[in-house]
């Protein structure tokens, strides 16, 4: 779909594009719209529906958005209603009394010719100004029967840019910061909104408050700048943080950091100083740092899972001050990395072991043995009826200052039938390593097996995969007492079809069909076997 603004000189753009993933009821804030828009439509291939005008308009329904005033500072709020036949509207406008509210014009007209009114919303906040409230405008069709119904979440600063008074949940918001935001106690919980600074300014968060970012952006307009540092909980998901001055820097951080992105920062991209052990940190990509992409400054003993650092100036991992750091599944340079003495980084992927026989049916029962280079075993596990070991963590290597101790390249021994086999592998990413064992190795009764005594899908592996996770590919795989046409279906949430696959007719026995991530959006799918009259679903997640 196609985000497509239009001005009032009649000028189009296209300022966005995407592919929705949504489940019911759930909201997404998509974009930030250029200021000029005057008219927004998403286009799809297959319709072109206005679904809405603009940012600070309606026809029906809610809309919410937050605005952050100094003490003295007048209230200036735009309500624009688009309309392409004659109605009749009555405005009018709720809030606090003390801020002297008033809407204008309080009646008018649309025509198929004059299409388009802006009511306005104008107020002044005392001096003395503590606390922020809501203003509520509405604009009442009295042609059509409905209500389009505006409501401002007023937060007020005062002359340090600290808020005397915010609220505890903003969804769905456009919030300006003139001078930054400062949590000192309770949690500020942000979901589907944007934080644009318009002035330099700090978004600091006290030891013993807490931060929830959900879904949202935080930037800075043209000319201004933000720094962000925070010592409290801090629980963060799909949060994007563009040029903050100094990166983000967390203070003995404790919370969950997920599918978190900061991109540009003038200094160092993330850094966590103080113990980290608490916290759980997943899905990062730090791009374009001026200095560091990753800092770990005394942080103890801290697992990064599933990061992508990229592009930085300098190193793009620093482990320093007694940390130890297990870097998981982790994409970056190994030539910018860099364990000050006395600080330890591990680095380790995840494998899974797909063991099959000569025509590619997976093989239950096989005992896998897998030994270091030292020869220490590391990892004993059996294969399940898919064919698979457990998901396998192998180290790479350990660095600490200017000693680098490599476990490669390990040995993997099978054993099937009462017969032997031993591989080599080496551990420099994230795989799933499908060993094919030969024909006159499984060729006793059946290939050893019985057949499957009922139609199963096993768990995908891995799980979740996709471009964040190095992982483009994952196994799915399946077993049949009998023959039949087999069909793997790929619905989203909403249970709309997404992707087919069609292996055909298949044997009865154990199959392994892999299937590849570029063509899916991120989210949660779920993974349909039709073979007969039966219906097999499994949920799996793909991360972009």
């Amino acid at each position: 779909m196609d985000v497509v603004c239009k001005n009032r000189k009649g000028q189009t753009t296209i300022v966005h594009t995407f592919r929705p993933r949504l489940a019911p009821k759930q909201r997404l804030c998509i974009t930030e719209l250029p200021g000029d828009c005057a008219q927004v439509r998403i286009l799809t291939h297959k319709a072109r529906r206005q679904l809405a005008r603009t940012r600070n308009n309606a026809t029906a329904g809610l809309q919410e958005r937050a605005a952050a005033y100094r003490p003295g500072e007048f209230i200036f709020q735009e309500f624009e209603i688009v309309q392409d036949s004659m109605n009749l509207y009555q405005a009018s406008v709720e809030g606090n009394p003390d801020w002297h509210l008033s809407i204008d014009p309080v009646q008018f007209i649309t025509t198929a010719l004059i299409d388009t009114e802006v009511a306005i919303v104008r107020g002044i906040l005392p001096d003395t100004a503590k606390t922020g409230g809501i203003i509520e405008a509405r604009l009442i069709n009295t042609t059509m029967a409905d209500t389009a119904l505006l409501q401002i979440d007023v937060l007020v600063f005062d002359s340090l840019g600290v808020p005397l008074d915010h609220p505890q949940h903003y969804d769905m918001a456009l919030v300006d910061l003139y001078a930054g935001i400062h949590v000192t106690q309770d949690t500020l919980d942000v979901r589907n909104s944007v934080l644009r600074f318009q002035m330099p300014g700090t978004f600091a968060v006290d030891q013993h408050a807490g931060l929830r970012l959900e879904n949202t952006l935080v930037r800075a307009d043209s000319g201004a700048s933000y720094s962000a540092e925070w010592q409290g909980v801090a629980m963060l998901n799909e949060v994007t943080f563009v040029a903050p001055q100094g990166g983000v820097v967390l203070h003995q951080p404790a919370g969950k950091i997920t599918n978190t992105r900061v991109l540009f920062s003038a200094g160092n991209g993330l850094t966590l100083v103080g113990d980290a052990s608490a916290g759980v940190f997943d899905f990062l990509f730090i791009d374009g740092a001026q200095k560091n992409g990753l800092v770990l400054s005394g942080s103890g003993e801290v697992q990064i899972s599933n990061a992508r650092i990229e592009n930085s100036s300098l190193m793009d991992v620093v482990v320093e001050n007694q940390s130890r750091v297990h870097m998981l599944d982790c994409s970056y340079s190994a030539d910018k990395e860099q364990v000050e003495q006395g600080s330890e980084l591990t680095r380790s992927w995840t494998t899974g072991v797909l063991v099959v026989d000569a025509q590619g049916n997976p093989l239950e029962g096989v005992q896998v043995a897998i030994r270091d280079a030292d020869g220490r075993l590391v990892v004993q596990d059996t294969t399940a009826t898919d064919g698979f070991t457990q998901p396998i963590q192998l180290d790479e290597y350990r660095k600490t200052g200017n000693q680098k101790i490599s476990f490669n390249p390990y040995l993997i021994t099978l054993r099937f039938a009462g017969r032997d086999t031993t591989i080599q592998y080496q551990a420099t990413a994230t795989h799933v390593l499908e060993i094919s064992l030969p024909a006159f190795f499984t060729g006793l009764a059946d290939h050893g097996q019985a057949l499957p005594q009922s139609f199963q899908l096993a768990q995908n592996f891995p799980n979740p995969f996709g471009r964040k996770t190095g992982r483009l590919e994952t196994h799915i795989a399946y077993a049949l007492p009998q023959a039949g046409a087999v069909s793997i279906v790929v619905y989203n949430v909403l249970g709309q079809e997404v992707l087919r696959k069609h292996p055909g007719q298949q044997s009865a026995g154990r199959h392994v069909l892999v299937l590849d991530a570029r063509s899916l959006a991120a989210g949660v799918y779920i993974v349909e076997m039709q073979v007969h009259n039966v219906r097999l679903r499994r949920k799996m997640v793909v991360v972009q």
